[in-house]
């Protein structure tokens, strides 16, 4: 079942980012955002490394889209299984994934569970 045009991240507006954070060379067209350079391929990091609070998301057995709004900035990736996303932001994070089934996140360590915040394929939740 197809995302409503309205939710995809591709048809959320996009804040510029930081000038400090340099593009990785892995990073693939559809990503919204600036990450960090990982070095490793999959691996996309967004935001500050010195921001308190540390999110990772992890695509598994299907793609998956995540989308974190936070600090007036905004984190976009289409995710494809095994790749992997970290956002360095400070709360509140405005939280979307699609295909929520297929991602495993984290934050600041602990796991956070997806189930009670998904209808249909979509969860949405905020990180405080």
């Amino acid at each position: 079942m197809p995302v409503p045009a309205a939710v995809q991240p591709s048809a959320l507006p996009v804040s510029p980012p930081a000038a400090s954070v340099a593009p990785a060379a892995s990073v693939a067209p559809e990503a919204s955002g600036t990450p960090v350079a990982t070095g490793t391929p999959g691996r996309y990091v967004y935001g500050a490394a010195s921001a308190a609070h540390v999110t990772h998301f992890t695509a598994e057995g299907d793609a998956s889209w995540v989308d974190v709004s936070a600090g007036g900035q905004h984190f976009a990736k289409l995710l494809q299984p095994g790749e992997r996303m970290t956002v360095h932001a400070e709360p509140p994070l405005g939280v979307v994934i699609g295909n929520a089934a297929h991602v495993r996140m984290s934050y600041d360590g602990k796991p956070v569970g997806l189930q009670s915040h998904t209808t249909g394929k979509v969860a949405r939740l905020t990180l405080k």
